[in-house]
Order: structure tokens, then sequence, then C-alpha cells
């Protein structure tokens, strides 16, 4: 992965020098510079933002003929593995029929697949895990809980590829207004203004900006998507803004450094589709120089975060 060259002030005060922590950025090409020397810049959190594991396998018929049943009866709760569920139908554009959500835990099961049979071996289970959940549990808890919830719902399950979210949280920078029409893309590109201050469609590459240009996504949710967006606005919308300030504040303190409360975060988010990880795991090389990486649970890809996100 190329990186802009980096540069910090001289000691004389003067000049530059190359730095791998200068704050000054330098494009070989363009030769544009951006200087956050003096813009109280800093990373005040890395994190996984969202888990969703597959598990494929057979449904359970007994288990999801109490769901069946459940629903049927109109219940709008049920007591799974010791904790109370939320149970519905799920949307047609899930891909599953049924969920079971549980807020205080932070997970949204996913099961029965709309283009599959029950008794026939599919991807019949997504668990959606959210950033308190993965905040609260160690990588290797986390494979342990899910196998246990995969375990009542299919018949003999086996873990899939997940999809997942790296995201880095920047206080001290904020996108330009301009950011998306300088993204470089091959394919061309048509505008269209419809409800998104500027929205923008081709066949392989997707460009939305919205919220007064607080947000931008790039790509289509089915390969990588990249989204920039001010954190603190949003989880001030929902209602979260307290719990992620003070993430902030104690990932900023272990780097020696202040989280600002005055000034707003801007989180850069990656978010990798399944196939994605897959293709990832298939075509690298693990340390003994062999292609192909073990990387169907969470513990595992968090062997290789840094190579995901490079």
């Amino acid at each position: 992965m190329n990186h802009l060259n980096r540069y910090k002030v001289a000691e004389n005060g003067f000049t530059t020098v190359p730095s791998e922590t200068g704050l000054i950025f330098c494009h070989p090409k363009k030769g544009k510079v951006l200087d956050l020397t003096d813009s109280g810049f800093q990373v005040v959190g890395m994190c996984v933002d969202t888990l969703r594991q597959i598990f494929k396998g057979r449904m359970d018929l007994d288990f999801l003929t109490d769901i069946q049943h459940s629903i049927e009866l109109n219940e709008k709760q049920m007591t799974f593995l010791g904790y109370e569920w939320l149970v519905a139908k799920s949307s047609k554009s899930s891909g599953y029929q049924y969920r079971l959500q549980n807020n205080d835990l932070g997970l949204i099961l996913l099961f029965k697949m709309f283009h599959a049979k029950a008794e026939s071996e599919s991807s019949h289970l997504k668990i959606e895990c959210s950033p308190w959940y993965l905040d609260n549990h160690s990588p290797e808890a986390i494979d342990t809980f899910l196998r246990t919830i995969a375990e009542r719902i299919l018949r003999v399950p086996v873990s899939h590829y997940p999809a997942i979210h790296l995201a880095v949280d920047l206080q001290g920078w904020e996108p330009e207004h301009d950011l998306a029409d300088k993204v470089a893309c091959r394919s061309r590109r048509v505008a269209q203004y419809n409800g998104f201050e500027n929205i923008e469609f081709n066949f392989s590459y997707i460009s939305c900006v919205y919220d007064r240009c607080q947000s931008f996504k790039f790509g289509p949710a089915t390969s990588v998507q990249m989204a920039i967006y001010d954190k603190t606005i949003q989880s001030k919308d929902a209602d979260k803004l307290d719990y992620i300030q003070n993430k902030w504040k104690k990932y900023a303190g272990k780097q020696g450094r202040v989280y600002d409360a005055d000034r707003d975060v801007f989180r850069v988010e990656l978010r990798y589709h399944h196939s994605v990880v897959e293709q990832f795991a298939l075509g690298s090389y693990d340390s003994n120089g062999v292609i192909g990486l073990n990387m169907k649970s969470y513990a595992e890809v968090c062997n290789h975060l840094h190579g995901l996100w490079q």
C-alpha cells in the first residue's frame, strides 16, 4: 500500500524533514501539501465497529417450529439461552425470514433463508454484533457464544467468512466539501441530485454525499465500502454520545493525549463484505508461505486486521 510522504518541521523551525510520524503530508505527484501540525489532529479511537458472522448448516426444525408458533400466537418476546429476545419476522430485503433481537446484549440473529429450504444446507444463520457487544467481550468469548447460538438454531453448524467494519476516529481533521469530486475513479460517473446533497452512480462505483457534507460513502455494500462521517453528530442522534465520548477519552489517555469534547470527531470506516474477506483469506499467504488463511471466525479475522486495512 502506497502512503503519502510525511514530514515534520526541522529543529531550525524553517525547513522540513521526512518523518514517519510527521503531520505534514505531501502528495508525491500533485505536490499538494496538507499541514495538520497546528490543527490539534489526533487519533482518538480505532475499533471493529460491526461483525456479521455467518453460519452454514440445516435449520433445527424443532427450533424453527417454536419460532413459527410464537409468531402465530402474536408473541413479541421469547426466552432463548437464558435471555429475553424480541421475536419477529424479518424483511425480505435481509434475505432471512425470522429474527431475534436483544438490545441489552447488542445482538441480532437472522435465520432461515428465504430462498433455501429449512432442511437443506445453506447460510441459514447470520449474527450481527453491535459495537457495544464487541467492546465488552474478547474475540475468543465472542466466538464461543456465537457458536453456542448456532448449535441451538442449526444442525451441524459451520462458521463461514464474516463481514466486518473497521473504523478509525479522527479529531482535528474534517473532509473537504468536494471530497467526492476528488476521488479518482476509472468508470464514468453520472451525478444525480435527488434528496441528497450529491449522489453519483455507475456500475462499479457509488458515491453519496449527504447531511451538508458531514457524510460520504464510496463503493457498493456488496464489496468494500468506505464511509466518512461526523461520528459526534451520528452518536448524538443515536443517543450514544456519552458512551462514545468515554471511549475516546480512554483511548486518547492511553496514547498520552487529551480528547477535546468541544471538537467534532470524524470517523473513517472500511466495510468489508463477507465475500471480500473470503477473497482476502484465499489469496493471502500465511507465515509459512502457504496460500490460504483461516478467517472464518472473529478471533481468526482479528489476527489479520492490519492486512485488511491496508
